[in-house]
């Protein structure tokens, strides 16, 4: 009988946490604001190259998932996956989060980042291609807007893509490294996300 009426509260008070728990997803959606022309420097294979079909996107866009798990009041963790494209530009990238929580009436001040993985794509004329692996390093603000089952969000970014082994392949049809390039941005993104976000 003990042992059963322990069980009971144990499992009483895994469901108040449960219960309790601060979580949810759904989806993001942005654009770079900052630089008017993107990257704000192409490796040089590209940059010192008369005849190259590569050029500086001026308009994008990208939208994916993300979610987020609060660890108390004041600390959040998450994952983003999302998707990017311009004219002659397609990204991809997933990265981890983490944000400190200000907690306000009626709304929740987030300052974080996170790290991840990424590729850049820049394509050219017939063959040519700049392919570009990176690592994203973010720094974010912004408020959250809490009504329960229901979190929207207004984020502004800076973001730094440390390059890994990039590859540039020309017109001939021959790959070569890529070099070193500058890939920093400045954004904004809504996101709205579904779950229990109750204080």
């Amino acid at each position: 009988m003990t042992g059963t009426l322990l069980a009971m509260m144990m499992l009483g008070g895994l469901s108040n946490e449960a219960h309790a728990t601060r979580a949810g997803g759904g989806l993001n959606v942005g654009t770079m604001v900052m630089p008017g022309l993107y990257p704000v420097r192409f490796p040089n294979q590209v940059r010192n190259n008369e005849d190259t079909g590569i050029e500086k996107i001026r308009g994008d866009g990208h939208f994916g998932l993300e979610g987020a798990y609060f660890l108390g009041d004041e600390h959040r963790i998450g994952a983003a996956a999302t998707l990017g494209f311009g004219s002659g530009y397609f990204d991809r990238s997933f990265m981890l989060k983490y944000d400190y929580v200000i907690g306000l009436e009626g709304a929740e001040v987030l300052l974080g980042g996170g790290l991840g993985v990424g590729r850049n794509t820049f394509n050219g004329e017939d063959t040519e291609q700049l392919d570009l692996p990176y690592y994203p390093l973010r720094v974010e603000a912004g408020p959250m807007l809490n009504q329960g089952f229901l979190a929207e969000q207004v984020m502004l970014y800076a973001q730094y893509n440390i390059p890994s082994r990039g590859t540039y392949t020309g017109l001939d049809g021959v790959e070569v490294d890529a070099g070193p390039g500058v890939f920093m941005t400045i954004g904004a993104e809504l996101i709205v996300m579904f779950g229990n976000f109750e204080r």
